[in-house]
């Protein structure tokens, strides 16, 4: 893993001692079921859930893919729980992104201010694009996308464990939903499933599920952030 000064690394899981939760959204990307099937309040697809039509998927079980938008409203939607299931993840399994009107990393692009999750295998970084349009490694872990992974998006903060190997990453302008909902706006973010969030040409398999839970009663507590602080 690499370590930067604003990354916080530990020994535990942090989100070990997270309690069973009743999932507001769950996917099976293997069978398709969908729970609930009208999804939930600020979750909605993107891109509907389908099956690629590439032979070269057909032999993996935990194939379907589809994008998800998730928007904060700084309120009741204010921080949400990401637990994600893989078997022998491959290429692109998982993406985040909050825009969509740009490239990914690695391509020519203009839009400032950005955070991108990306996924290779069963490796994971964490990139932000600042303002004079550099992309900037903020965290990476290899091996990490194996089992159940846990992530929590807050405002200005991304959590992630894998119950072996965690990490945060905590910037002021990552994540801005204090801020939007400020200025009477929503925050959005978009989770491909076993393929970029933007495109289609990144494609992958292995993420078998998906559960979401808001988590809005706990996004400001500080019992629950004081280990990361």
């Amino acid at each position: 893993m690499s370590h930067f000064g604003f990354i916080v690394v530990l020994g535990v899981s942090f989100l070990a001692s997270v309690p069973a939760m009743d999932y507001d959204v769950t996917v099976d990307l293997e069978t398709g079921a969908v729970e609930p099937g009208g999804l939930a309040e600020g979750v909605e697809w993107q891109v509907p859930l389908s099956t690629p039509s590439s032979k070269s998927k057909s032999n993996s079980k935990c194939r379907r893919q589809g994008v998800l938008k998730l928007t904060f409203d700084g309120d009741d939607l204010e921080c949400v729980d990401i637990h994600l299931k893989f078997e022998n993840a491959q290429r692109w399994p998982f993406h985040i992104r909050d825009s969509l009107a740009f490239e990914p990393k690695g391509v020519t692009d203009t839009q400032d201010n950005v955070v991108e999750v990306t996924t290779w295998n069963k490796d994971i970084s964490v990139y932000r694009r600042n303002s004079r349009g550099v992309w900037q490694l903020q965290a990476n872990a290899t091996n990490f996308l194996q089992g159940t992974v846990k992530m929590i998006v807050a405002n200005n903060k991304f959590y992630a464990s894998n119950g072996a190997k965690n990490f945060s990453v905590k910037r002021s302008r990552m994540y801005p939903i204090n801020k939007a909902a400020a200025d009477d706006s929503t925050f959005n973010l978009y989770l491909g499933l076993n393929r970029g969030a933007e495109t289609d040409w990144r494609q992958g398999t292995g993420l078998c599920w998906v559960g979401l839970s808001w988590r809005d009663e706990r996004c400001g507590s500080v019992n629950w952030l004081k280990d990361l602080e």
